[in-house]
């Protein structure tokens, strides 16, 4: 048996992702995983997996085909050894904006439209009343959350909303030129999904494997540890999902 095992998480932790896919298929006597890289919530929405490491908003939209297994505790202290992570808002590091009030008018740069800390916190109203027109200059789509800290850090855009552990792992020489405007959360970390397909035998297994990891194994990658989680951790996100229409988008400007 081959699991199928994908990632829709942030490339630059592929390397991780791609560590535990290994280590599970390596504790099940099976055979090496195919794993991929995903990138798009249309690959997440219209392929299925075995074992899925996505989003937890992601996640409320598949409910009907996956079950929430595991979820990291990050080991940095600000997370109180809890499966949580934030949506930071940052700016940049010289720029006069001191509270949230000063962000109408300004320009928003978001990584893409089924992000939840990139884009679906200011949709919720998290940040302002949704009057979007009139809160937003422009609205200009980056790619990624690491394109966003460079667009606020290059001044294309003035703010930005992302996960809090990418913001954590960007490179020094971007993170000097950002500030964290402001900290929204927390919110339940990104889950790994088990297929309901999957035998009860199938999920024990891979739930103590990821339980069992010690701290010096995951400590490299900036997580101290994992927690089992269920579909209630998630009631957030399913709320959230009921208040933002799915096709509710803000007005994306040109450069």
């Amino acid at each position: 048996m081959t699991l199928k095992i994908a990632s829709f998480l942030s490339p630059g932790a592929e390397a991780f992702y791609r560590f535990l896919a290994e280590i599970i298929a390596y504790k099940l006597e099976l055979e090496p995983p195919d794993f991929i890289q995903g990138d798009t919530f249309k690959e997440f929405n219209t392929q299925e997996f075995d074992l899925v490491f996505a989003c937890g908003f992601w996640y409320v939209h598949r409910a009907e085909l996956y079950d929430p297994l595991v979820a990291p505790v990050m080991a940095a202290t600000r997370y109180q050894d809890q499966p949580i992570y934030f949506a930071d808002l940052i700016v940049k590091q010289d720029a006069p904006i001191w509270d949230l009030s000063q962000l109408k008018g300004k320009r928003f740069g978001y990584n893409e439209e089924y992000s939840f800390s990139g884009y679906k916190v200011p949709l919720s109203g998290l940040v302002n009343e949704p009057a979007y027109p009139d809160f937003f200059a422009r609205v200009v789509k980056t790619g990624s959350h690491q394109n966003s800290i460079k667009a606020v850090a290059n001044s294309r855009v003035d703010w930005a909303s992302l996960d809090s552990t990418v913001l954590e792992h960007a490179v020094s020489s971007l993170h000097r030129q950002v500030k964290v405007l402001s900290s929204l959360g927390p919110f339940p970390a990104p889950p790994l999904l088990i297929s309901q397909k999957l035998s009860y035998q199938h999920r024990y297994k891979i739930e103590n494997t990821l339980l069992g990891l010690s701290s010096s194994v995951l400590g490299k990658f900036g997580v101290k540890a994992f927690d089992p989680v269920s579909r209630a951790f998630y009631d957030q996100f399913f709320t959230i999902k009921q208040k933002i229409s799915a096709h509710q988008l803000l007005p994306t400007s040109g450069e």
